[in-house]
């Protein structure tokens, strides 16, 4: 028999369990690390985190987002994460039915698992899985949502590099940014969003902004994080590019090409390593790209949705 119960203030340590037990990821999460990425944030309310427990052991959790990730216009209720052991299909179910009973109550009729970076209010950056916030394809968790009636919308891909070993040769459209534009990074920019900036309060954030010599004209920025300098006790290394902004429409690819090698470059002389973009999977202008410059395909991370009816 399983149980659902809202989330309580003693439940960090098995939480951390429960993820750890659940994801690959790049270090050991611990309860005062889910603090500083979900508990501290403003948008955490007790009644969107759902434990599931079989007598009193906890096995397993979904947090329904917050207000902020709503979208009434779709009438869809967002999921930041959902977990539970393998196997454990009447867990999931459980969790499931109390996610949908939950959305209905409040006028929705779809569920969705899976944000882009920008829009992830929580447990973005405490493993790259967790910066796409959709469900990795080799997890267990999607095969059990697919029988529950969950279908794929989209995807988001985290493709990596070792800055350390990976050599990009200057190109001649390279140096004609280098006479005409300045790169500058910004050290925890504050961004023009409310939402954004709710997001990513609680990571190192760097900028790399491309501004036009003459006019003074932002043409493009890059925003990235390093885990290291975010989390007390992170294993050093790791850098992820979260999201890329355009001054108007994406149409010329080589403002987001030099950025991203001007990354490159400047990221030895930091020590850190490895390097990860991440991408929606249908942009394949900037797929491409990485994978011709020597980044490797490491996660595809997928985003599901399920009608209530």
């Amino acid at each position: 028999m399983i149980e659902i119960r809202p989330f309580l203030n003693t439940d960090p340590p098995a939480l951390a369990e429960v993820i750890n037990r659940c994801c690959k990821i790049e270090s050991v999460v611990s309860a005062s690390l889910l603090e500083h990425a979900v508990f501290s944030k403003i948008c955490f309310t007790h009644d969107r985190l759902l434990i599931a427990l079989k007598g009193q052991r906890l096995v397993g959790f979904v947090h329904l987002g917050s207000t902020a990730s709503d979208d009434p216009k779709m009438s869809t209720l967002t999921i930041s994460n959902l977990l539970f052991d393998e196997g454990d299909d009447i867990t999931a179910t459980a969790l499931v039915e109390a996610a949908s009973e939950f959305a209905r109550a409040r006028g929705f009729s779809r569920l969705r698992i899976g944000s882009s970076p920008e829009n992830a209010e929580y447990y973005n950056g405490i493993s790259s899985h967790f910066l796409n916030v959709g469900i990795p394809d080799f997890q267990h968790v999607l095969p059990t949502l697919y029988t529950l009636g969950f279908k794929e919308l989209t995807a988001w891909l985290c493709f990596e590099c070792d800055p350390q070993t990976v050599r990009i040769p200057f190109q001649r459209k390279h140096m004609l940014y280098r006479r005409s534009h300045d790169v500058v990074q910004v050290i925890d920019p504050v961004f023009d969003s409310n939402a954004i900036n709710l997001v990513f309060s609680h990571l190192a954030n760097s900028e790399l902004r491309l501004i036009e010599r003459d006019t003074n004209l932002l043409v493009g920025r890059l925003i990235y994080a390093s885990l290291a300098h975010s989390y007390p006790g992170w294993p050093s290394g790791g850098v992820d590019v979260l999201s890329y902004i355009p001054n108007n429409d994406d149409t010329v690819i080589d403002v987001f090409d030099y950025l991203i090698c001007e990354l490159v470059r400047q990221i030895p002389d930091s020590g850190l390593s490895p390097l990860r973009v991440h991408v929606s999977e249908t942009n394949e202008a900037h797929c491409d790209l990485l994978l011709a410059l020597g980044f490797d395909k490491i996660i595809r991370s997928v985003h599901v949705g399920l009608e209530l009816g």
